[in-house]
């Protein structure tokens, strides 16, 4: 089996290397970074990261993951991005996204009709592309798998391997990963941190939350969809 996984400047590198851990593990599977040219990229904080391939070199794959970072914001009005993921979702078996990743795949048209999730700061903005959304870890509806923000991918990736492999693989590469979450602090949804946690992030996202619900407005006034 093959893997995509796009990659783009400020992405935020665990939503790509997190799945990427996992389904590198999977039998016979091969993965690809999908960049828009073969430059490297920096993820939000400076890491490096290599496309292997191009948009123009994919004809087809089996596993499309999308990530998302500050980086997707700009990718949801980069034409040629936005064709390349219509032209190769229809030749995957699944599509996974991370994080605001989904929104990206929403303003593509790809999740129309469809339940996921996405990152809490952004969950409320899916609602203008079409999709229904679903506060979970991870979510399946028939062949997209999506997953909440960045260390979600973890858990969705695993969810993918167990459903392209079987689930004792997916087990195996759990126990081998010593995949057993055990955080220090219980501040790792926004019902569980405390008030001045919770203000904190979200005033520091608040910049780029406001211009992803820009541009998904801009996409429910394109496809007539409610856009208040």
């Amino acid at each position: 089996m093959k893997t995509g996984i796009l990659i783009f400047n400020e992405i935020d590198q665990l939503d790509c290397t997190g799945p990427f851990e996992v389904l590198s593990r999977v039998p016979e599977m091969t993965i690809e970074f999908i960049g828009h040219s073969k430059e490297s990229v920096r993820d939000m904080k400076g890491l490096q990261l290599l496309p292997t391939l191009t948009y123009q070199d994919v004809s087809s794959l089996d596993i499309l993951v999308i990530p998302g970072g500050y980086g997707q914001y700009a990718l949801m009005s980069h034409e040629p991005t936005i064709q390349f993921l219509q032209t190769i979702c229809p030749t995957t078996k699944f599509l996974m996204t991370v994080c605001t990743g989904t929104l990206l795949a929403g303003v593509a048209g790809l999740l129309e009709g469809y339940k996921a999730t996405t990152h809490w700061t952004s969950h409320h903005l899916l609602k203008y592309l079409g999709i229904t959304p679903i506060k979970e870890r991870y979510v399946v509806d028939r062949n997209v798998v999506s997953t909440a923000g960045v260390t979600g991918g973890i858990d969705g990736a695993l969810i993918l391997a167990s459903l392209v492999s079987s689930p004792e693989v997916a087990q195996q590469i759990q126990l081998y990963m010593e995949y057993d979450p055990r955080p220090p602090f219980d501040a790792g949804y926004p019902t569980k941190a405390s008030k001045p946690v919770l203000d904190t992030v979200t005033k520091n996202a608040k910049p780029i939350t406001d211009k992803r619900e820009e541009a998904c407005k801009n996409f429910a006034k394109l496809r007539g969809l409610p856009c208040d």
